[in-house]
């Protein structure tokens, strides 16, 4: 089973958006990241406005497989360069379509 994991994010007047990370808490985060990129907000009071719950992974979310021989889950649909994390961590990284195989 995947790790990756994804979530609906809902700020006060704001449209829903989905976030993926290696675990819930870390898309949360992810998102609340984004929200800082245009408003100076600690990550207390944007845990009082925004709303979170969670949604199953896009299609090409959370998919198995191997980046320079080593088990990985990608973050995002497979495209030229992909987001993905290695299995057992959660930093995210971006591979070349060359250093990606399919499955574990």
């Amino acid at each position: 089973m995947s790790p990756v994991k994804s979530l609906e994010v809902t700020v006060q007047g704001f449209p829903p958006m989905v976030f993926t990370g290696a675990t819930a808490s870390k898309a949360f985060v992810g998102a609340w990241r984004q929200y800082c990129h245009a408003y100076q907000c600690t990550f207390g009071h944007f845990m009082t406005i925004a709303k979170r719950r969670a949604v199953p992974n896009a299609a090409g979310v959370g998919e198995p497989i191997r980046v320079n021989g080593r088990k990985a889950w990608t973050m995002e649909p497979r495209q030229h360069s992909t987001a993905f994390i290695y299995d057992g961590e959660d930093d995210v990284m971006v591979a070349h379509h060359t250093e990606i195989e399919n499955g574990h």
